[in-house]
């Protein structure tokens, strides 16, 4: 039964991706027995930032920050979230 409520949550939210243009969707919440076997794990290391990179990282990192004192109430959230919105579309 859990089985059942799992793929049918998982089959509503890829009709949603679905709905953005997305040809071809696959929904399964567990491989098949035997699926993973020779797959093996790769390690890799982070690449090293440049200053600008770095500096961007630390600016964005305050502003959370200051959000994050900010975000006390829901009328608060939805403007920050907004702000957060339009800054994006304009990327």
């Amino acid at each position: 039964m859990l089985d059942r409520l799992v793929t049918e949550k998982l089959t509503a939210e890829a009709e949603m991706i679905a709905k953005e243009g997305w040809k071809w969707i696959s929904v399964a919440f567990d491989f098949p027995y035997g699926h993973a076997s020779g797959l093996r794990a790769l390690e890799g290391k982070p690449a090293d930032l440049t200053a600008e990179e770095q500096a961007t990282i630390d600016a964005l990192n305050a502003e959370q920050a200051g959000w994050k004192s900010t975000i006390r109430t829901p009328t608060n959230c939805r403007t920050i979230s907004s702000e957060v919105f339009a800054r994006s579309r304009r990327r």
